[in-house]
């Protein structure tokens, strides 16, 4: 889920994925100023791994590669 302008939606979709499709894969990818807030929230969602600022966004491919390999 990219989070960008209507965050609260995003995360709403992002929640309700979570909590209805189990052991899927999640990354929640965001530009924003208050980023740190935002991750710490994408976190207590249950992301797999929260890409906020200053992580590059490039090292999104490698993330999703990861988190793909680790499916059994």
């Amino acid at each position: 889920v990219r989070l960008v302008k209507e965050i609260a939606d995003a995360f709403a979709l992002l929640g309700r994925v979570i909590d209805r499709v189990p052991g899927v894969r999640t990354v929640a990818v965001g530009e924003v100023d208050e980023s740190v807030v935002l991750a710490g929230v994408a976190w207590d969602l249950g992301v797999d791994f929260a890409l906020f600022p200053p992580t590059p966004v490039l090292l999104l491919p490698d993330v999703v590669a990861g988190l793909l390999g680790g499916l059994k």
